[in-house]
């Protein structure tokens, strides 16, 4: 192959890489997979015909880490996959999150309602369990709270006692959070780069900030999350 020609398709990978990361939405069509690697793959058949594997590595090393730095970045923007969920766990409540919708859902641990879920408890089941989190593990309480706060909205607090907060439940403050939890909150693999978490972070925060109608104690733990993950 001519060495222009080369030239001109190094541009154009380059050029390609710029786009996606500008539109990051083009990834998810469903015909680009395929056809990138039948391109890639016919380019380097004919390349290795022509040249030494040796010198193609050599001269499409100094590219790869910014390739890779684009393409990582261009897949954190894309946000989770449909249908990913973060979960947050206390002694009492396992919480889901839907990073779609920003709803939340979650199944009991202990008590008397364990292993019902909280979308199948009535507003006096959800209540009684309130007050027995409250009696055992505020952090529960806290996560319950919030749960209400999205399904009930306001009007539960006066006839649930206020919020954990202000009732001063067991428990205090709060536990540490391990890296393992955060990735969880966030819905992250093991390993992610700092920017899937900067965008995970931010994705979760805008569904579940308390000016948007969510929780402050659940944003509280996003940001926790954020922070330790990236420390």
């Amino acid at each position: 192959m001519h060495p222009v020609l080369i030239l001109i398709l190094l541009i154009a990978v380059l050029l390609a890489v710029s786009v996606i990361r500008r539109r990051p939405g083009l990834l998810r069509h469903p015909a680009l997979r395929p056809v990138v690697i039948g391109v890639l793959t016919l380019g380097l058949m004919y390349l290795s015909t022509r040249f030494h594997w040796s010198i193609l590595l050599f001269g499409l090393a100094p590219l790869l880490p910014r390739l890779w730095g684009a393409f990582s970045r261009a897949q954190a923007a894309r946000g989770p996959t449909p249908g990913s969920t973060s979960r947050v766990e206390a002694e009492w409540l396992r919480m889901t999150i839907d990073h779609d919708t920003g709803k939340l859902d979650g199944e009991v641990l202990k008590g008397t309602y364990r292993g019902r879920g909280l979308g199948s408890l009535d507003r006096a089941a959800l209540l009684a369990l309130l007050a027995e989190c409250r009696g055992g593990d505020s952090e529960s309480a806290r996560l319950l709270e919030a749960y209400l706060d999205r399904r009930l909205g306001d009007d539960w607090r006066e006839e649930g006692g206020g919020a954990a907060d202000d009732a001063r439940s067991a428990g205090g403050g709060e536990l540490p959070m391990t890296a393992a939890q955060a990735l969880q909150i966030l819905g992250l693999e093991p390993g992610a780069d700092r920017d899937a978490i900067v965008a995970a972070h931010r994705r979760l925060i805008q569904k579940l900030h308390p000016d948007r109608g969510g929780s402050s104690y659940l944003a509280a733990q996003i940001n926790r999350a954020k922070d330790l993950l990236l420390d």
